[in-house]
């Protein structure tokens, strides 16, 4: 017995010996498919609430509502809502900026205003003053 002998260590299973095909083992047809599980049916995963199944080499989600939807879908749509979140960022800057302009065109435009106004009053005044003389 070797004085560092691994009792945890187990040895390796060698690799099962399956016939090719069933017509070489000479199972038949039903016996062959039972023995190599030919049709294994559909693969399921579920996570949570939500169960992907594996489906012409896509996984679909399904929702708990049974509302399917393929990986790439989900990431098509993913994509597309970033891509309207940056543009609604754009959107909400872009009208900061047209408010801010128009507040200041609103200003100046007062201040025109009581400018003309105050020329008018000053016409007015000067008119008076020559009537009266």
């Amino acid at each position: 017995m070797p004085l560092f002998f691994n009792k945890f260590n187990p040895k390796k299973t060698p690799p099962r010996k399956a016939p090719l095909s069933a017509v070489h083992s000479g199972l038949s047809a039903k016996r062959a498919q039972e023995e190599l599980g030919a049709d294994i049916g559909e693969i399921k995963l579920k996570l949570g609430d939500i169960e992907s199944v594996f489906e012409d080499g896509d996984w679909v989600y399904e929702a708990p509502d049974h509302q399917a939807a393929s990986s790439k879908t989900v990431s098509k749509l993913k994509h597309r809502a970033q891509n309207l979140e940056e543009e609604n960022n754009t959107l909400k800057i872009k009208i900061e900026v047209l408010l801010d302009m128009l507040t200041e065109l609103t200003d100046e435009s007062m201040r025109q205003r009581k400018e003309v106004e105050a020329l008018r009053n000053f016409m007015k005044d000067s008119r008076m003053t020559r009537k009266k003389k």
